[in-house]
């Protein structure tokens, strides 16, 4: 079969993830599926074909061994996002709000159908199972594909390439050194790390986490941990919050830890035993349906006690992956 620059163009853009290309799809793809692919309207069928060939990349766990595990069953197709999405950058662009990003049909679609996907796991305030028994949230992790590229396709405009140095709050720099590439790393004392300090934005992960939190959820302070594929070039840098409920408390809060002089990979990243004082609170952003919010990995954060005065606080979390240039 003969792809024209046309075909690729359109096929590109109906895929919306600048990280698969042409090579690996015709790898992946017999020609009666990239000829379907290239002329579908029937977009169920169609993500049975990306399911496999776009997202090759991202292999599927056993969800039936993660506690509150599955995999999306059926699809949400009515996606909508905001016509005029509200864009503020916090600290030099490591945080990023999108306000009135989903219209609330959407949202409120979103979480019925997550609803019906699998059954709840508590988690404790360190967001961890088990611990001293206090339920922080309840959550369903979930496979869905479909999740990922819509996200993908509301989040582009608004997602810049990185520019990284030691005091970068993300996972740019590891890498154990079985994985290193000679042409982009090279070794530095103990650890391999990228010769490259630039990434561009290029997806958004297929696993996801709907949060639910009651009257007495909170979640203790903490830092995101980035993911590294098999091929160390792509790797997650940025956490992601889908908000599906407007709350007054149960604030997402930024933290300062004391540690922003020091180089990322000299930093302590273990989670936080206790709850954060006011003063140590650098910003705080209230939850709001629609909003998303998109921050660097390793940026101390957490969620403040919530009084359950709107009903419940619940969200989506997922990550942002990156392709070092």
């Amino acid at each position: 079969m003969i792809i024209t620059a046309a075909d690729e163009i359109h096929l590109m853009e109906w895929l919306k993830l600048s990280y698969t290309n042409m090579s690996e799809l015709l790898n992946y793809s017999s020609e009666e599926e990239l000829k379907y692919i290239l002329t579908a309207n029937n977009l169920a069928e169609s993500m049975e074909i990306l399911k496999k060939n776009v997202y090759m990349r991202h292999i599927q766990p056993d969800m039936s061994k993660i506690p509150g595990g599955c995999v999306a069953q059926g699809m949400f197709e009515n996606w909508e996002e905001g016509l005029k999405p509200k864009v503020k950058k916090l600290s030099n662009g490591t945080i990023v709000r999108i306000k009135d990003a989903i219209y609330d049909e959407t949202i409120d679609g979103m979480k019925e159908f997550y609803l019906r996907q699998g059954a709840y796991s508590p988690v404790g305030v360190q967001g961890m199972q088990g611990g001293d028994g206090k339920v922080g949230s309840n959550r369903i992790t979930c496979w869905d594909p479909q999740f990922a590229l819509e996200m993908w396709r509301v989040i582009l405009p608004f997602v810049d390439c990185k520019i990284c140095d030691y005091q970068t709050s993300t996972d740019w720099w590891q890498i154990s050194a079985s994985q290193a590439k000679d042409t982009l790393f090279a070794s530095i004392g103990e650890v391999v790390r990228p010769v490259s300090s630039t990434w561009r934005p290029v997806g958004v992960t297929p696993m996801v986490r709907f949060m639910n939190y009651q009257e007495g959820g909170e979640h203790y302070a903490h830092y995101d941990a980035g993911h590294i594929y098999k091929d160390p070039r792509f790797r997650t840098l940025m956490s992601g919050v889908l908000y599906l409920t407007s709350n007054s408390t149960g604030k997402t809060r930024f933290i300062r830890d004391g540690q922003s002089d020091q180089a990322v990979w000299d930093r302590d990243h273990s989670d936080h035993q206790a709850r954060t004082l006011e003063e140590s609170v650098e910003t705080s952003l209230a939850p709001e349906k629609g909003s998303i919010l998109l921050f660097d990995h390793r940026l101390c954060h957490d969620v403040s006690l919530y009084d359950g005065a709107e009903g419940d606080r619940t969200i989506i979390r997922f990550d942002v992956v990156f392709e070092a240039l």
